[in-house]
């Protein structure tokens, strides 16, 4: 037998690690007594000179050498708490010669190991991060680890499981125990906690498969109608998709083509429901004729409807908020098109009130004339100003989606083809036709009507006036025939004015090409800084300068030695110290 220390000799030698050294006793056991004398280091306990294999026989079943093995770990790792074990990766204790012979008799469950050689410390053997096996099978260690988990996380009662993400839990060393609950942590709650009623809904999380059972979802909707005081179908109505995800009902509704209407419908089939009156109508349920019938013969109710002509006063506003928003979106947002398909064989529709005319119906001005004047009547206008105030998607909503499409969604050219003899603005209603600004004399009149819409003064003011005043007022057909500029406008139809087209808020790129336009800019420069000398000019940085020019015309140095060569720039104060 190689040489080993006696026990006695092992406990004087050790140094021990402060957590030890109070819990620590010397007392050497009989085994240890009677091992072979032999020489050690003072240094290092007897294991570490041992090979493998080299233990005396049985020392590492006793615990007391298991405890003397794990006292020095200790010091040698520096713990200074019980709780400090934790943090020891296993990797520490197998390399330590010794460790892994002391691990084997354990499993290699360092959490094992620790708990039986130091009984008197309470441990939490979760904490460790590998539970022995088994241990979760226990109900008792699951409860143990969830009230000590409620403390960790300050749940004071049962409800505030409810807030606690799965994740929390993991992160308090809480997967291997999730695992067997199918990492849902309600059903860990519930199992470890049952005398609590839970409700399954208000975890954060709830399994797919707990609501393909349809009593569990009929569960939820009892539920949640009794927490609100919901007593008949006329106050689900007013319940949005939103609240019910709120209560956790997402996957109910999920299931349900994401509407409460079709989930209330299918689970309590013998209530009197009107599917319309709910925030969100079921999927395809417009698709039904039957359904859209019943729908309008409802409404012709509500509004009081006596005969057919009745519809056509019916304004939009009358109803958002009855249920038909999701229907006529069928009939192009065509409330005269929708009744005219459901009763179509009840009353003689007018063709262009229906909205479903071809192109050729648009292509006749007489038509168009027709649906204009009865536009105008409808609406009560009283003056040809206030087609100014419409916008194309009224025209659409009213029948007019065709007449739009034929003139390009330019009502201003669909009311000069109707009235000719009338002087129209058209930018004022929507946009012209695509050709219309292409055309020089309709670009003056618009400018003409902004200058006296935007109050200005003088043509100098035009300087001042911004790309959003011109979109404000419809001018984008302008902008995009001059590339964006304002500025190429106004220098194209006003040509005999004395522009300094640098004043634009934008200047066409194109300006700075002109020697004149560069020499133009340098001169107003000059009078806007008094420049007197060429100490003036070096006085003057560049970040004053327009930028564009300097990249296309050169520096301000070449600027300045190529338009006024009699200077040398940069050379003022050389030529002031000779004169002086």
């Amino acid at each position: 037998m190689k040489d080993v220390a006696i026990q006695t000799g092992i406990h004087k030698r050790i140094s021990y690690s402060g957590w030890a050294r109070g819990i620590h006793t010397t007392e050497p056991t009989q085994q240890a007594a009677e091992a072979t004398n032999a020489t050690m280091s003072t240094d290092s306990p007897p294991w570490l000179s041992w090979n493998p294999g080299e233990a005396p026989h049985g020392y590492w079943d006793n615990q007391k050498n298991q405890r003397d093995f794990f006292d020095w770990l200790g010091g040698q790792l520096k713990l200074a708490k019980p709780e400090d074990w934790y943090k020891v990766p296993v990797t520490n204790i197998m390399t330590t010669k010794g460790g892994s012979d002391i691990l084997q008799r354990y499993g290699y469950y360092v959490a094992s190991a620790i708990s039986s050689i130091y009984p008197e410390h309470t441990w939490r053997l979760w904490r460790f991060g590998v539970v022995p096996k088994g241990f979760w099978d226990e109900m008792k260690n699951q409860r143990q680890y969830f009230e000590w988990v409620a403390e960790e996380l300050n749940i004071k009662k049962p409800e505030d499981w409810y807030n606690i993400k799965t994740a929390d839990v993991v992160l308090k060393a809480g997967m291997s125990i999730l695992r067997k609950y199918g990492e849902f942590l309600g059903a860990a709650v519930m199992a470890v906690y049952p005398e609590h009623k839970f409700l399954p809904w208000r975890f954060l999380q709830v399994p797919i498969t707990y609501w393909q059972d349809p009593n569990h979802q009929r569960q939820f909707f009892d539920w949640y109608a009794k927490e609100y005081n919901i007593k008949n179908p006329e106050d689900w109505y007013l319940i949005k998709e939103s609240e019910i995800t709120k209560e956790g009902g997402h996957e109910i509704l999920r299931q349900n083509g994401s509407t409460l209407s079709r989930a209330l419908m299918t689970l309590y089939p013998d209530k009197p429901w009107i599917a319309w009156k709910f925030h969100t109508t079921p999927k395809d349920y417009w698709q039904d004729t039957n359904n859209q019938r019943l729908f309008f013969d409802w409404l012709s109710k509500e509004l009081n409807i006596k005969n057919m002509e009745d519809w056509y006063k019916v304004r939009d506003s009358e109803l958002s908020h009855r249920g038909a928003t999701t229907l006529l979106p069928l009939y192009g947002n065509s409330l005269i098109s929708a009744v005219a398909t459901v009763y179509s064989s009840e009353h003689n529709w007018n063709v262009w009130r229906t909205g479903m005319v071809g192109k050729a119906f648009w292509g006749e001005v007489a038509n168009v004339r027709d649906f204009l004047n009865w536009y105008y009547r409808h609406h009560g206008f009283q003056k040809d100003e206030d087609w100014y105030t419409v916008k194309e998607v009224d025209i659409v909503l009213k029948g007019g989606s065709g007449l739009m499409q034929y003139y390009k969604h330019s009502l201003g050219t669909a009311l000069i083809a109707a009235y000719p003899d009338r002087q129209w603005q058209p930018w004022r209603v929507g946009k012209p036709a695509p050709l219309w600004w292409s055309n020089p004399k309709n670009q003056l009149q618009f400018l003409e009507w902004i200058f006296k819409s935007l109050n200005l003064k003088t043509m100098d003011d035009w300087y001042n006036v911004r790309m959003n005043d011109i979109q404000d007022n419809n001018g984008n057909g302008l902008l995009e025939y001059y590339s964006g500029f304002l500025s190429a406008a106004l220098l194209k139809l006003y040509p005999d004015y004395p522009w300094q087209p640098w004043r634009f808020n934008r200047t066409p790129n194109n300006v700075w090409d002109s020697q004149t336009n560069v020499k133009q800019y340098l001169d107003w420069i000059i009078q806007q800084y008094n420049v007197k000398t060429l100490d003036d000019w070096n006085k003057i940085s560049p970040a004053r300068l327009n930028p564009i020019m300097l990249r296309k015309q050169g520096s301000k140095d070449e600027l300045i030695s190529r338009f006024y060569p009699d200077h040398k720039f940069g050379a003022g104060e050389e030529q002031e110290k000779q004169k002086g």
